[in-house]
């Protein structure tokens, strides 16, 4: 164990078996259909910022944001009702081995950015400098074929573009606006960090040349010329994501302190032979913790048991909870869905007639025919709102000489016949524990394992 934080997020594995896909009509006869109306209450655990008009100041080199404000309809503060579908689409995707609906597919290779470009669901192309391609397996790639799709798409909708096989799937769930009380609103207790030019968390930046987003897949040597010298470095080259990202809870307090310590997090950098200042932070209104409002889902010809699935996953057990909006890595977004009432009716004939529909205190297991085993086991490790959510802190690692910052040079550490060297699991494993003094920053997982906290993470249960 080391002195080092978790990370503010992990990944849940992708499951070797590929999403069941059925047609709509075959979905359709796992139950009888219903159609109705969740009510529900959403409880902000922690503060709550969903981005809305931003003031900002300075050029590309010293660009800061000055203040974020809650998102507005008007004069309205609201939480979209897509924000809250994206949401728990995300989470049911992960819990019914579904496929990846939303991803950023192009990170291109850029000079001083990314020096290997990659793609998340298209092929290599070299024209566009994508070197590898695709980083999500295939068997998650939405792609309607003879009709047929996943559990997911079936309830929350699909719209496929591109290549002449444009297809869409309406959603069957509409989820409404929740409106916010402006008393509820605090304008500028909460500031967050940042660094001047862009952020420095809260986005994701994955690169091919460290196993910090991917699967461990080689070890190649490359070799850099910069003011006449030649000198070596390693890239740690990856096949495939971790799986799908959930960042994990915390209070905004202990993070936002930590980031605040500058012997934990430097404050100034080096340019030019002088330091200059490279941490500010800046307010975000935010909804209040502990706040409470009420929302609505609508749903349309759902079978049963697949309701009794969304109002799991909307409120999955004791400890499981969700995050929304902007700041998640810092602890902002944290919400409970507490579900009130439910009016369900059969969808047969012209107006259905909609009766209360019973809430049982069902165990999102007993739902197993439809669920991934292991994604629920991670989904309970990463999301659970427990006491020591409360304690922990959960913080990117600095850009200092041990982590990020630091270059592995081939011949000194590497010393290999070969300019590549294919690995697996426990190879990987063994060569990122063998250069963690050097640099911890080279193997997710093993960064991740090796906190004082896992033990801790390990203990939830779903």
């Amino acid at each position: 164990m080391t002195d080092h934080n978790p990370v503010p997020f992990d990944f849940v594995p992708f499951s070797k078996q590929s999403p069941e896909l059925r047609t709509p009509d075959e979905w359709e006869k796992e139950g009888r259909l219903l159609s109705g109306k969740i009510d529900y209450t959403l409880e902000t655990l922690t503060p709550v910022h969903i981005v809305g008009q931003q003031t900002r100041q300075g050029n590309k080199n010293n660009y800061r944001i000055t203040a974020s404000k809650f998102h507005r309809n008007g004069a309205i503060p609201q939480i979209p009702g897509s924000s809250i579908k994206g949401m728990i689409r995300a989470f049911f995707e992960a819990l019914a081995n579904s496929w990846v609906n939303q991803a950023t597919d192009e990170y291109p290779a850029e000079y001083k950015k990314r020096h290997i470009g990659f793609a998340a669901l298209s092929k290599a192309n070299a024209d566009k400098k994508l070197d590898f391609g695709p980083v999500i397996p295939e068997r998650f790639h939405p792609k309607v074929k003879d009709g047929k799709l996943d559990l997911a798409s079936f309830l929350f909708g699909l719209v496929l573009e591109g290549d002449g096989d444009d297809k869409a799937y309406q959603s069957r769930l509409i989820f409404e606006d929740v409106v916010a009380d402006s008393s509820m609103l605090d304008h500028d207790s909460v500031k967050i960090p940042d660094i001047p030019g862009s952020a420095f968390m809260g986005g994701p930046k994955p690169r091919m040349n460290n196993w910090w987003y991917f699967v461990p897949d080689s070890i190649k040597k490359r070799r850099v010329t910069a003011r006449g010298m030649t000198r070596t470095s390693t890239d740690f080259i990856g096949k495939e994501y971790w799986g799908r990202k959930f960042y994990y809870h915390q209070y905004p307090e202990n993070a936002i302190r930590w980031y605040d310590n500058k012997r934990n997090w430097p404050h100034s950098v080096k340019k030019r032979g002088q330091f200059v200042l490279n941490y500010y932070k800046y307010p975000v209104e935010t909804v209040r913790k502990k706040s409470r409002m009420t929302g609505h889902i609508f749903f349309e010809r759902i079978p049963e048991p697949f309701l009794k699935l969304i109002l799991c996953a909307l409120h999955p057990g004791e400890n499981i909870r969700h995050k929304i909006g902007y700041g998640k890595a810092y602890g902002l977004g944290s919400v409970n869905i507490i579900i009130d009432r439910v009016l369900a009716g059969t969808s047969d004939g012209f107006l259905p007639e909609y009766q209360e529909y019973p809430l049982q205190t069902e165990f999102i297991k007993t739902l197993s025919p439809y669920l991934h085993e292991n994604s629920l086991t991670w989904l309970a490790l990463i999301l659970s709102f427990d006491e020591f959510a409360t304690k922990c802190q959960y913080t990117y690692p600095p850009f200092n000489p041990h982590n990020f910052q630091k270059v592995i040079d081939w011949d000194k550490y590497i010393q290999a016949p070969s300019d590549t060297i294919k690995v697996n699991k426990d190879m990987a494993e063994k060569v990122a524990l063998s250069l963690f003094n050097v640099k911890r920053t080279i193997h997710f997982r093993i960064y991740q394992e090796t906190t004082s906290a896992w033990d801790n993470i390990l203990k939830r249960k779903p």
